[in-house]
């Protein structure tokens, strides 16, 4: 994500833009679906937040239809590596279900690696460790031996 940041800012732009937006309402969504269940009527209004209020029903459809569209998304995804090498396609179709199932948690992985990358700008590789200074400087600040 650093390297996409440095080479490509716009595109580094574009990832966090969409990852951040998706993960934020996801795990809000399946926040607000947890706690409005774990309250009882009488208590949904006292002591939550606008953004909490109006029933289990309201979250539990939002987050129905962001694992449908993200899951229709990791199918989608594993189907076109298929094409590409298909080759590989056994080996793939094992691990079909993690594209499919794991995509709230690869998303948030993937958030919090481009939060990451904004801070950072140096890399270990293969035993070098590398300081990015900008898209034409690269230096190597030492080897492992």
């Amino acid at each position: 994500m650093m390297i996409t940041r440095i080479y490509s800012p716009s595109l580094w732009k574009l990832a966090a833009i969409s990852q951040w937006s998706f993960v934020l309402v996801w795990w809000w969504a399946l926040l607000g679906f947890v706690l409005s269940l774990s309250t009882t009527v009488t208590e949904v209004g006292k002591g939550l937040p606008v953004s909490w209020k109006g029933g289990s029903l309201k979250y539990f459809s939002i987050t129905i239809l962001l694992f449908f569209f993200g899951a229709f998304r990791g199918a989608c995804r594993i189907r076109t590596v298929a094409l590409i090498h298909p080759d590989q396609e056994m080996a793939l179709r094992r691990h079909r279900w993690a594209y499919v199932l794991l995509f709230p948690l690869t998303s948030s992985l993937t958030a919090y690696n481009l939060f990451a990358s904004a801070f950072r700008s140096s890399l270990h590789w293969r035993g070098v460790h590398y300081e990015v200074e900008s898209s034409k400087e690269l230096r190597v600040i030492h080897h492992d031996s």
